[in-house]
């Protein structure tokens, strides 16, 4: 996953729906996690701690957009937390399997949850008022 960061804050500044904001974090989640494991692998201990970090700060994004009023926010929000204790448990104990497990699960999430945003941006098309211009 190619990162470029002014395309991900035009992409924020464009996101129509909450749920387009949550697939960017998702995506943003994939990356550090994924360019935290290429740091292990390199032995860049500062780059992997920063992205794991980084990885660590976009689950307390993904916490903090729950609406606990749902169900299913509880359930996310015990899969949050279980990936943030791999990525945590891998900082620990310098294992990246632990990094490996934590991308399945937000990679599985995250995939639904882009199924989820085609549906909303779908609808969103389908709802959106005709534009008139008036000659005043």
């Amino acid at each position: 996953m190619l990162f470029d960061k002014s395309e991900y804050e035009e992409r924020i500044g464009r996101a129509e729906s909450p749920v387009q904001l949550v697939v960017i974090t998702y995506e943003l989640l994939l990356h550090y996690i994924e360019q935290a494991e290429k740091a292990f692998t390199n032995n860049n201990g500062e780059l992997f701690s920063s992205c794991s970090y980084k990885a660590l700060d976009c689950i307390s994004e993904l916490v903090g957009s729950l609406d606990m009023r749902h169900i299913i926010s509880h359930e996310l929000k015990d899969l949050y937390i279980y990936a943030n204790g791999l990525i945590t448990k891998a900082m620990a104990v310098l294992n990246a399997d632990y990094l490996a497990e934590a991308y399945k699960i937000v990679n599985e999430l995250y995939s639904g949850f882009k199924t989820v945003e085609r549906e909303v941006v779908s609808n969103m098309d389908f709802c959106k008022k005709p534009q008139f211009e008036y000659n005043i």
